[in-house]
């Protein structure tokens, strides 16, 4: 499904065009508006529209019962609009942004669960709500209610919006979590990847597989590397090391205080309107810990997003999980520990955790595993797991903070299953 402006939902003096994604205003010198085709009430969602060029026409958001004759957004509890000055006007509140905005193209990301929206400038700066990555709070549009559509109104001949909504069309970056306004899932997805066979030299994507437990499996080898590793570490799509203390041995990559491996934003495709929660999820690291000190073997964190971190927490023979995610309710936060057991530190060891959903409750359950051996009992977690795919997924380091990495962290490889 493409976001388009609706020949349906129009005022007579706006001609749509180029596929009615282009409105255009006529010669009568009264407010006339358009609303998108596609509405949402939940979920996270993005688009991009150009700003009619005069400071009476404006382009944002709003409800079914928005006029179309009147200033969206201005003196309005039914839609917020953005004008040519940089201001945002929703009823007789405004937020303000310095420049001349008009003719440009802007960006829209809104949650309509918690009623939140930034927008972002032709620079993909963001100017109002403040950068949602970094904790920006967004502006409140809790006084709109019901389901949202994108919607232009113009004052003045030949004010003009054109609205974009595909990820095809979307200049100024999808932001991650986000799903282009009109995704419904039904084009083909941007699929995961699975088996880099060599973190500097494979940089094609693998194929993705159901593998015999029923669950999709993206892995990351080490296989082929050996020392002495490059100086130069080429940045590949998938992954990439860091630091300059690195060893190789054909085998394993080992890493020292400040390297660490980092894969940017893998491709789950979870559904956001369901908080990218899977059913079942699984996160593995299989190498060598040296050392009973803390040590983060697998770190995946989108931050004020989600987290879901595997390490070996400061001499206490257990394995200990953190998760984290903004749900329903706002961030839910919890560390959870294995039962003590034999880690295997110092040997090459295969260490896992497992989160199982409980579909009746508020959280799931949480088993570890090393060498494929349950290590304790069920732990059960008191919140869901959310996989988003705006995670950065780390060994030896969380979004690139190596301040608890730690020497003699080797690597053979890393994979994340998971289950819708």
């Amino acid at each position: 499904m493409v976001v388009t402006w609706n020949p349906a939902d129009c005022s007579p003096n706006i001609t749509l065009s180029n596929g009615n994604t282009t409105a255009t205003k006529g010669p009568d010198g009264e407010y006339s508006g358009v609303r998108g085709t596609v509405s949402y009430s939940t979920g996270l969602r993005y688009c991009e529209a150009t700003v009619p060029s005069d400071n009476e026409g404006s382009v944002g958001l709003a409800t079914a019962s928005e006029a179309l004759d009147a200033p969206l957004g201005y003196g309005s509890l039914e839609g917020v609009g953005m004008y040519d000055d940089g201001t945002v006007w929703m009823e007789y509140n405004y937020s303000l942004a310095s420049g001349s905005f008009g003719d440009t193209r802007v960006g829209f990301l809104v949650d309509l669960d918690a009623r939140l929206l930034w927008v972002k400038d032709s620079t993909g700066a963001w100017i109002h709500g403040g950068d949602p990555a970094a904790s920006g709070e967004g502006l409140d549009i809790s006084m709109l209610t019901g389901p949202l559509f994108p919607m232009m109104c113009g004052h003045f001949l030949n004010d003009t919006s054109t609205i974009y909504g595909t990820p095809e069309t979307i200049t100024l970056g999808l932001p991650a979590g986000a799903t282009a306004w009109g995704d419904d899932g039904s084009g083909t997805p941007e699929l995961p990847r699975k088996a880099i066979r060599s973190i500097f030299w494979f940089s094609a994507p693998g194929e993705v597989v159901e593998e015999p437990d029923d669950l999709t499996k993206i892995r990351w080898t080490m296989d082929g590397l050996t020392s002495p590793i490059p100086a130069s570490n080429p940045a590949f799509p998938d992954a990439t090391l860091y630091g300059a203390n690195a060893t190789a041995n054909g085998t394993n990559v080992v890493l020292n205080q400040h390297d660490y491996i980092e894969v940017v934003s893998p491709v789950f495709g979870l559904p956001i309107e369901t908080y990218q929660q899977p059913s079942v999820a699984r996160i593995s690291f299989n190498g060598i810990a040296n050392t009973a000190e803390s040590t983060i073997l697998l770190d995946m964190f989108e931050w004020a997003v989600s987290q879901v971190a595997l390490e070996v927490p400061w001499m206490l023979n257990v394995l200990r999980v953190t998760n984290m995610r903004q749900g329903p309710s706002g961030e839910e936060w919890e560390q959870i520990d294995s039962d003590v057991g034999d880690l295997k530190i110092g040997t090459n060891a295969l260490y896992e955790v497992e989160w199982t959903d409980d579909p009746q409750g508020t959280g799931g359950t949480f088993r570890f595993y090393v060498d494929g051996v349950q290590l304790g009992a069920d732990k059960p977690s008191q919140y869901k797991l959310r996989l988003s795919d705006g995670m950065d997924v780390s060994v030896n380091a969380s979004l690139g903070n190596t301040s608890s990495s730690r020497n003699g962290v080797e690597v053979e490889y890393i994979e994340v299953g998971y289950k819708a």
